[in-house]
């Protein structure tokens, strides 16, 4: 969590109200009863998938959609223990997990949602399904099952449109575990607690090339729980053992090295949002509360992203512009957050200090430039300041006019604060850069 100073105008220095920003967790409106394992956007909206069976005062079996201010279902939802991971595949949704239906439909483990209905593939997996992978025009499954629809696969299948298939003699594992599938240089890469593949010996990852495995060799034991690109890079998150210490890898020319070398806590899932990797996963390594980290490779530093969480975090999202998390925890920053979060701003500036002015920013989704312009009375821009999600000032300038066009081509896309004062008081607004 941080503090920062906000410039303060006369009007409000004889209050003797220094004003100050705060990043750190809010709660939603309405939140969810239970444990949250997955977030992704899909038409418009985030979904939240777990083990929840309420969102606000609304029921909702395992899944439902948020659109910043209400929460919506998919007919009858899913019915079982949880829903682990959602996808969309050309605009529908895929769900695995721990599950036996899907709507009015027996499908175990695995299901697709059309917009419309429920569907599933066969009659699904013995066993979890915890990743999925649309490769070379095939839909790929991970889990701990030992047989699909009828046709025994080891830990991994291929769903050609009509059936299930395996991959070979599939995975083999020591113990069971999270699998992680993700597309690399059209090559099929798997992660996870597996010791083979095929007939090779692997250690914790391998890559399928859609007609046999290879090996992708890391130095030392690890377990990887993450994968996701970062510009040309293959990125993977993973413990060391004995599992108190956490790295983050890179895959170049066909091998695993180190790319940030100590991480603030081990990483379950990660995603790249222009310049910066964000995690989620277990306890920080020096005092055992979760939390999200944020990597920012211009600064080549960790900051972790306001106060503890105290449980598991799992889901990850960037929703209209601001960061949603969900997990096991239902405490952060201090308060109660019942197992879904997002990171926003609060500001120390009284309300009817920031309805003082008047300001119209457009456009705001914008790509380069932004119109900033200010109305009533006499009133004038006297100071523009742009932060980013940390409360860092990264561009400011002095203004005298009541309109004004602001070049922001050098940012970053991402989410912004933009932070005006005029001769009648201040506005703090959140812009986003497309």
């Amino acid at each position: 969590m941080f503090k920062k100073l906000i410039f303060v105008f006369s009007s409000w220095i004889s209050f003797g109200m220094p004003a100050q920003q705060v990043m750190d967790w809010g709660s939603l409106p309405q939140e969810v009863n239970d444990k949250v394992y997955s977030l992704t956007n899909y038409n418009g909206k985030m979904v939240a998938a777990g083990a929840f069976t309420k969102a606000g005062n609304t029921s909702f079996s395992q899944i439902a959609a948020w659109d910043g201010s209400n929460w919506s279902g998919f007919g009858k939802g899913i019915r079982g223990n949880y829903v682990f991971r959602t996808y969309v595949f050309n605009n529908e949704l895929y769900a695995v997990g721990d599950f036996d239906s899907a709507g009015t439909i027996a499908t175990k483990n695995i299901a697709k949602w059309d917009g419309t209905a429920w569907s599933g593939f066969g009659t699904g997996a013995n066993s979890i399904v915890y990743a999925l992978a649309m490769y070379n025009g095939k839909l790929y499954a991970a889990g701990d099952f030992t047989s699909i629809s009828g046709t025994a696969a080891n830990y991994i299948a291929k769903w050609d449109g009509t059936s299930w298939q395996p991959l070979g003699t599939g995975l083999q594992s020591t113990v069971y575990g999270a699998l992680e599938l993700h597309i690399h240089q059209n090559q099929l890469f798997v992660s996870g607690t597996i010791t083979n593949a095929g007939s090779l010996t692997v250690n914790g990852c391998a890559r399928w090339n859609d007609t046999v495995w290879k090996a992708a060799p890391m130095a030392i034991s690890r377990n990887p729980l993450a994968m996701c690109d970062w510009n040309s890079k293959l990125l993977m998150a993973g413990d060391l053992p004995p599992y108190n210490t956490s790295e983050v890898l890179q895959w170049v020319d066909s091998l695993w090295t180190t790319f940030i070398p100590q991480t603030p806590f081990n990483i379950r899932t990660m995603f790249v949002n222009g310049s910066k990797l964000y995690g989620s996963g277990g306890g920080l390594l020096t005092t055992g509360y979760s939390t999200v980290t944020e990597w920012d490779s211009l600064a080549g530093q960790w900051t972790i992203l306001g106060s503890g969480i105290t449980d598991y975090t799992r889901g990850l999202c960037l929703y209209n512009g601001e960061l949603y998390c969900g997990g096991f925890f239902n405490v952060a920053n201090g308060a109660y957050h019942n197992y879904i979060t997002k990171y926003g701003i609060t500001t120390g500036i009284m309300a009817n200090e920031l309805n003082q002015v008047e300001v119209n920013v457009s456009p705001n989704p914008f790509t380069n430039k932004i119109k900033i312009s200010v109305s009533g009375g006499r009133d004038q821009i006297e100071r523009i300041e742009i932060l980013n999600t940390l409360g860092v000032s990264i561009y400011s300038t002095k203004n005298g006019a009541k309109s004004t066009d602001v070049d922001l081509e050098f940012l970053m896309p991402g989410v912004y604060y933009l932070d005006i004062g005029s001769s009648a008081g201040g506005k703090t607004i959140k812009i986003i850069k497309q």
